[in-house]
């Protein structure tokens, strides 16, 4: 038996929209209505202000010295916008919850705040700042998730990270340091977890 060409386009369109519909409907049922997803942010680094160094190069003086702000690596489980859980040798995500922008921007917003606000000697800048900087910092994220170790105890924020600070002229690394921050939360809540980044 021969099958004409238009009657196999025809059920090839079929299986595709049959195909496409089925996807879908699975599509659907895998990933969370955003209605049910609660979204956090940094109140050091809102998401509309955890944008760039240029941002908070406009608060900077000339007496400070310009340092331009590398890359910020995170570890794969806790980049995007999940809240990373770490309990014994089990990783997962909070459910229903989400960072309102992925964890690494609101990190480097947060970091650039900090810097605009506190630092009285170092501005940080990029590569588009007008400013010229005689170093490079760059920071490798080992540690960014919600701990619960302690049996019966409240969760842990943890923020790990090695800071590279490199003159640019000759790639030397003239500071290499490691800053950790634990922070227990008050609560078990999706809440004071975040709180507890703060």
């Amino acid at each position: 038996m021969t099958v004409s060409m238009p009657t196999v386009r025809r059920l090839s369109a079929t299986g595709a929209v049959l195909g496409l519909a089925l996807g879908l409907s699975a599509c659907i049922t895998v990933f969370e209505r955003p209605k049910d997803v609660k979204l956090y942010q940094f109140s050091a680094a809102p998401a509309s202000d955890a944008a760039s160094p240029v941002e908070a190069s406009k608060l900077a003086t000339a007496d400070k010295q310009a340092v331009s702000l590398g890359d910020i690596t995170f570890p794969r489980a806790a980049a995007g916008d999940r809240l990373l859980t770490v309990e014994g040798q089990e990783v997962s995500y909070i459910a229903k919850s989400r960072w309102s922008a992925p964890s690494e921007t609101l990190f480097q917003g947060a970091l650039v705040t900090a810097f605009a606000r506190q630092s009285e000697a170092v501005d940080l800048v990029n590569a588009a700042s007008p400013r010229r900087s005689q170093y490079r910092l760059t920071l490798a994220v080992q540690d960014f998730a919600v701990h619960y170790n302690d049996k019966g105890r409240n969760p842990k924020a943890v923020v790990r990270y090695q800071a590279d600070l490199v003159r640019i002229k000759d790639r030397a690394v003239v500071l290499n340091q490691t800053f950790e921050a634990v922070v227990p939360a008050k609560a078990n809540r999706v809440s004071d977890i975040v709180a507890a980044y703060e």
